[in-house]
């Protein structure tokens, strides 16, 4: 395993506030072996001293009670006269990034020169060791920094100075496995140099993560329209060893590290693995999820970045997260209605609220509902506003309710819709469905019915029934001179006819109806031609039918086939009827709303539009007066 090492060299030892491990070095001893012998490179216990110049008084030199003592003049230039290195510190046990502070404490006389008067340098050794730096300003793998330029040196005055290992410069293959100190003396003019308390300290590694300001901590999107536009923020670390740096979303946050794609979600993490110890800058892409319930602030816990490293410890990277828009909170029940007749419904209610708005609520009623902010009261058809403050509307009760007078009928449209609208934004809607129970008939093309005297039956009228919200069959029931069929043309009778309901519904079904045979010539309109619907429960309906029996004379003095009716500009216009004989004009349910005596030309005015029925004698035609 390649060791990048950063080495700082002190004369004096630095305080630190990091954990520190001693790593023991030899300070020398008082015997005789401890003094200098010899010649050139000297080998102590703890030192190798190398003299290139100067003068040395061997006797006295060497070390006692732990003090390097060197007497004799170093005269020379700054490098190289007289090299002491310390004996090689074994660091491959130590983790990579490892930083180690030397301390060694300088004496000496009077030495003044315009050069330097000494020179500080780590000495790194590979597996075999091999120097991979020496001494000299020049080499890469050091990064030196040299104290007391030009100045002055005095008697018993401690000088610091300091030399750091440039990390970038150790190779694959040339590991350091060892370190030694290594102290270069120039142009001290006086003898008497002193050299203690060389210590090597390793200063543990504190594993560190550095997370970055989000370049936008306020995330943000329309209530659907999710998720929200990107904000990043990075996250480095150093001296974590092997373990990554995992970061965690909150439960409304997506994270990835790749701008537009890759996001994951909680529970899922990324995890940033190390290379030597170090992860480089990253760069993480954030964003506020879609789907989020509701609308308004995301709470803080769910919208935060948790950074987690095994030592250095947790970090958190906090937004603000707010879903705009307009919110509909669902009512208890979405069905409505009431028996027909007994309207309006019982109100349904719910919630509007609004966030990030610009204007007004507007909560507006489908044709067939009303709408109020009170329960029980204030009732209407009309549009609500709602008054948004500072972009909001408080979640606000609206009460709901099927208007009265509707048909009987199920409606589940844009008739019973509730709408919630505010410019600049999607609207929201509330969609109710709507049961009018009870009975429906639709009304036949014409309710007159009849033959002459010794022709019956009547031809034929039909009309639908249906019913909702029922609780029984429904029976159909012809008055005394009516038969009905549920087939043109056959099964008629004069008894009832029950239609099956299947979950209270009975479709729309046809009904034929017809005046029977065997009557005597007279108009009936009374219960005799009523047809009848009920229902357990229900307001009964009914379709009244005119019936006539004519004696067969009446067209002895009408030339019947001759009968020209025209409607048109507010009048129906009748010709071909012989003076004398009685027009008869009925609405479309039946009722008689004019007659009048036939002249050769019959122009007869109508207040209102709409489709009326001509009677002359057994002739019955329909006409429409726009």
């Amino acid at each position: 395993m390649k060791k990048t090492i950063t080495i700082l060299l002190l004369l004096v030892a630095i305080a630190t506030t990091q954990a520190q491990t001693i790593i023991p070095m030899t300070n020398g001893d008082c015997s005789t072996a401890a003094a200098l012998s010899g010649s050139s490179p000297y080998v102590i216990t703890g030192y190798t001293i190398v003299q290139t110049a100067g003068t040395l008084t061997l006797a006295s030199s060497g070390i006692s009670g732990g003090t390097l003592k060197i007497f004799g003049t170093a005269n020379g230039s700054a490098q190289g006269n007289l090299t002491i290195t310390t004996d090689k510190v074994d660091i491959s046990s130590y983790p990579v990034n490892s930083t180690f502070t030397f301390s060694c404490k300088l004496t000496c006389g009077i030495a003044t020169s315009s050069a330097q008067p000494y020179n500080l340098v780590i000495a790194a050794y590979d597996v075999n060791g091999t120097l991979i730096s020496s001494a000299g300003t020049n080499n890469p793998v050091l990064t030196l920094t040299k104290v007391q330029p030009n100045t002055n040196v005095t008697s018993q005055v401690t000088i610091n100075a300091t030399a750091a290992m440039n990390a970038n410069a150790i190779t694959p293959g040339t590991d350091a496995k060892y370190i030694a100190l290594q102290l270069q003396m120039g142009k001290m003019l006086t003898n008497n140099l002193t050299f203690d308390d060389f210590t090597l300290t390793k200063l543990d590694v504190v594993p560190t993560t550095v997370t970055g300001t989000p370049s936008n901590s306020a995330l943000s999107y329309e209530v659907g329209n999710g998720p929200s536009p990107e904000s990043t923020f990075t996250v480095s670390g150093t001296g974590l060893g092997t373990d990554a740096i995992v970061l965690t979303p909150a439960s409304n946050i997506e994270i990835s590290t790749t701008t537009g794609s890759g996001f994951v979600a909680n529970p899922s993490t990324i995890s940033l693995t190390p290379t030597s110890g170090t992860v480089n800058s990253t760069t993480i892409y954030t964003r506020l999820k879609s789907g989020i319930n509701g609308i308004g602030a995301v709470s803080a816990s769910a919208a935060r970045v948790t950074v987690f490293h095994q030592t250095a410890g947790t970090k958190i990277i906090q937004f603000t997260g707010n879903v705009n828009g307009m919110a509909i909170s669902n009512p208890a029940s979405t069905a409505i209605g009431y028996l027909q007749g007994n309207g309006p419904s019982a109100e349904q209610t719910f919630n509007v609220s609004g966030s990030g708005l610009t204007t007004d609520v507007v909560v507006t009623p489908g044709s067939n509902m009303e709408i109020s902010t009170t329960t029980g009261t204030g009732f209407a058809s009309t549009p609500i506003t709602l008054t948004q403050t500072g972009g909001a509307v408080a979640a606000t009760p609206i009460y709901a309710r099927l208007i009265a007078g509707v048909t009987s009928g199920v409606y589940k449209d844009a008739t019973t819709l509730v709408t919630v609208s505010s410019t600049g934004f999607t609207n929201k809607v509330q969609q109710f469905t709507a049961t009018v129970s009870g009975i429906i008939i639709t009304n036949p093309v014409s309710t007159f019915i009849g033959y002459l005297q010794g022709n019956g039956p009547s031809a034929e009228q039909t009309f639908n029934v249906s019913g909702f919200g029922l609780t029984a069959d429904v029976v159909v029931t012809p008055g005394a001179n009516m038969e009905i069929s549920t087939t043109t043309g056959t099964g008629f009778a004069s008894t009832p006819i029950t239609l099956t309901q299947t979950a209270g519904a009975v479709a729309a079904t046809s009904i034929y109806a017809r005046l029977k045979a065997g009557l005597s010539a007279a108009t009936y309109n009374d219960a005799t031609t009523l047809v009848t619907a009920s229902s357990t429960g229900f307001i009964n309906k009914t379709v009244q039918f005119v019936g006539t029996v004519d004696l067969g004379t009446a067209l002895t003095n009408s030339n019947i086939s001759i009968i020209n009716i025209i409607a048109a500009n507010g009048a129906i216009n009748v010709t071909g009827v012989k003076a004398g004989k009685q027009i008869d004009i009925f609405n479309n349910v039946g009722q008689k709303v004019k007659s009048v005596t036939a002249i050769d030309n019959n122009n007869i005015s109508l207040s209102t539009n709409g489709i009326y029925l001509i009677k002359v004698d057994t002739l019955v035609q329909k006409v429409i007066l726009k």
